[in-house]
């Protein structure tokens, strides 16, 4: 009888004992799932991080081919008026060099 009680013990202490050990193996399987999870939750964080980035780029990139293309239709206007300006001018010139010419 105390054979069997040992025995009867010594399988629970190895059920208990492997018990402990699929419950460590489990524990560590947990964290290193909840770590692999946070691993994710930062890299998506970093994603999201960069996303609003490259959009904050882009919208400084299209402010400033605006302001370019602002500029660019300021200065096509200013050439414009700049050669009418001198249009006249060599009319007026043309005009009084033919009255010089008339004169003689």
């Amino acid at each position: 009888l105390l054979g069997y009680a040992h025995n009867s013990i010594s399988v629970k202490s190895k059920e208990e004992v492997a018990f402990r050990e699929e419950k460590k193996a489990m524990q560590l399987e947990i964290s290193t799932m909840k770590g692999l999870l946070r691993e994710n939750e930062l890299a998506m964080e970093a994603h999201e991080n960069q996303k609003l980035e490259t959009s904050k780029r882009d919208q400084q990139l299209v402010f400033e081919i605006q302001t370019l293309v602002d500029l660019f239709a300021k200065s096509e206007e200013e050439l414009k008026e700049a050669k009418g300006e001198l249009s006249q001018k060599d009319d007026e010139q043309n005009q009084f060099l033919e009255e010089i010419v008339t004169m003689n």
